[in-house]
């Protein structure tokens, strides 16, 4: 039975959230286009709807006030290279349909390969394509259409940067914040899940949580990119980058502990007995737990730590699995014990690196 339309509108405004980053940039981006349009009623200028439509080129795409920052910054140079180019391109040939035709394939041939650039240099790729586009196949192709052209694209850019810092201010700083704190989570699971002492956990469950994790450290290092450009937030910067890198770390001597502990039937019964390791376990989930809770609430808060003393125990289990002559156990056990201790350093390193960030 073919579902109805209408139940799917219905559910669609139930779940909606109004506090999203995605519902309060449509809004921003109405709000500017409103400011647009009114300056296109007020000014003189012969065409200036392309105030309206930079701006949605602009905002349409950018929830967060640094990556609007980075690529306006970019699209401003764009615009000044397309508006130059048409200039020196008018200078030179003047209105020769033929030459005309060549010079803006030329161009646009150039400007649509930087915009298939992986950088940021693509925004201004595209929007100096774009520039040249709208002066070259105007009607009437003169110094007084091109700087009208630019002065609409540069004014268009302009009340996008204005609305995107004064109504409802979407930080990457914020983005960052909610990212990490999702990230701690998985990142915690990932621990529980590895150190599930059980024969048939080698094979692990496919829940796309490694996937997630990655991902995460890839939307962070664009986010920290991203801080720079922001004011208020930009000095945070070094203190992101080294919470990025302590997460990787943990990840990395998780993944240390996880393959140590599941070589075989036998290493993880071993490891399994190594006394302190169930409360090592608890201690470690906790601390995850208590750091994403810190960073969500916005509250400053100091973590105790107990789980340096539970990996000397741990150790104090490994020098009597030498004494006993357990040969054959040494090499994983020793890994076990060295990828925990790193694991600990680095989180308790995390902790610190938070702590920082709520102080300033």
């Amino acid at each position: 039975m073919m579902k109805n339309p209408l139940s799917n509108i219905s559910a669609f405004w139930r779940n909606f959230d109004f506090t999203s980053p995605r519902a309060i940039n449509s809004l921003k981006t109405a709000i500017a286009c409103v400011i647009g349009y009114l300056l296109v009623i007020w000014t003189p200028l012969p065409q200036p709807q392309w105030i309206v439509i930079t701006i949605l080129v602009v905002m349409s795409a950018q929830t967060s006030l640094g990556s609007l920052t980075i690529k306006s910054y970019m699209r401003f140079w764009g615009t000044v290279a397309g508006a130059g180019i048409s200039a020196i391109i008018y200078l030179c040939i003047g209105t020769d349909p033929v030459g005309m035709t060549i010079a803006l394939f030329i161009v646009v041939l150039a400007f649509a390969y930087v915009a298939s650039s992986p950088g940021d240099a693509s925004y201004a790729g595209t929007l100096g394509a774009v520039t040249v586009a709208i002066i070259l196949l105007n009607p009437v192709v003169n110094l007084q259409i091109i700087s009208a052209r630019f002065i609409e694209i540069i004014v268009g850019i302009i009340i996008s940067l204005l609305v995107s810092k004064l109504i409802f201010p979407i930080h990457s700083q914020h983005l960052l914040l909610h990212n990490l704190a999702n990230n701690l989570l998985n990142l915690q699971r990932n621990f529980d899940r590895s150190l599930k002492m059980e024969p048939q956990h080698l094979e692990a469950e496919v829940d796309g949580l490694d996937a997630k994790i990655a991902s995460s450290f890839a939307t962070q290092r664009k986010l920290i990119r991203e801080v720079g450009f922001e004011l208020k937030y930009r000095q945070q910067k070094p203190l992101f980058q080294e919470i990025l890198q302590t997460q990787i770390k943990i990840y990395r001597a998780n993944n240390l502990m996880f393959l140590s502990a599941h070589v075989s039937e036998q290493s993880v019964q071993v490891i399994s007995e190594l006394t302190g390791l169930e409360k090592f376990k608890l201690e470690a989930n906790q601390s995850f737990m208590r750091l994403a809770e810190a960073i969500r609430s916005e509250k400053k808060h100091k973590i105790e730590w107990v789980v340096a003393e539970l990996i000397d125990v741990m150790e104090g289990e490994f020098k009597k699995i030498i004494n006993q002559k357990q040969y054959e156990h040494i090499a994983y056990v020793n890994a076990f014990l060295f990828g925990a201790r790193m694991f600990m350093v680095e989180l308790i390193e995390l902790g610190k690196l938070i702590e920082a960030i709520q102080r300033e």
